[in-house]
């Protein structure tokens, strides 16, 4: 298997997505409503009136069209390179391989199931048909992920960090990610992609602790799996 040669990046993924999110709601919500505004503009202006004796010795306006699709055409292109621009920049912050000084998890999907295992701590957190795993994580800690896949291609997805990442067969990933606040999110983790029948049953509970909570269940569970 080969592994990705990224260096660190960030790990607060959700700050920078929803960052993104906050640039393309207003401009796509604009764009909705100059056009909407737009076409209730030109159906009044220009709609028939064959009753209209001005109607045929109106001036035509066509010479005029060049200039207002190439005003047009500029617009949208800074407004696409905007969002390129901005779009590339956090994915490529949030790509980055794992930082390498956090805690390391090594995570393994396989049909239909999540496997979870600390290496340092000598825990796993195994997922079966009736029960699916839990990843136990202490919060404000750089949490150094390892993803794998023993047989078609999976995507681990926290829909609360806006983080998913493939997970491909040959293929070796690292990440990191933060949790900043503790709490449990029943099915808080899922396969986003679709890898067979029973693909909807392919989740994961999320149990982010204090630290010192985190000591303990770590003591408690060293050397044992679950």
């Amino acid at each position: 298997m080969r592994r990705a040669g990224y260096v660190a990046g960030v790990t607060d993924t959700r700050h920078e997505y929803d960052t993104l999110a906050g640039l393309y709601v207003p401009i796509g919500a604009a764009v909705v409503l100059l056009v909407a505004l737009l076409v209730v503009a030109f159906a009044w202006r220009y709609r028939a009136r064959p009753d209209d004796p001005d109607e045929q010795r109106r001036p035509s306006r066509i010479h005029r069209a060049p200039r207002t699709e190439a005003l047009y055409v500029l617009v949208l292109a800074c407004v696409a390179a905007l969002l390129l621009w901005r779009t590339y920049t956090v994915e490529g912050r949030t790509d980055h391989a794992a930082s390498g000084r956090g805690l390391g998890v090594l995570v393994t999907a396989s049909k239909w199931h999540w496997r979870f295992d600390y290496p340092r701590l000598r825990i796993v957190q195994r997922g079966t048909d009736d029960a699916p795993p839990t990843l136990v994580v202490p919060a404000r800690r750089t949490i150094d992920f390892t993803l794998r896949s023993l047989d078609v291609i999976h995507a681990f997805w926290i829909p609360d960090r806006r983080f998913k990442r493939d997970a491909t067969p040959g293929f070796v990933s690292s990440f990191s990610l933060v949790f900043p606040r503790t709490g449990f999110w029943r099915y808080g983790g899922e396969c986003s992609e679709y890898c067979g029948l029973r693909h909807t049953w392919m989740k994961f509970h999320v149990a982010v602790v204090s630290p010192a909570a985190f000591a303990r269940w770590t003591r408690a569970r060293q050397g044992g799996a679950a």
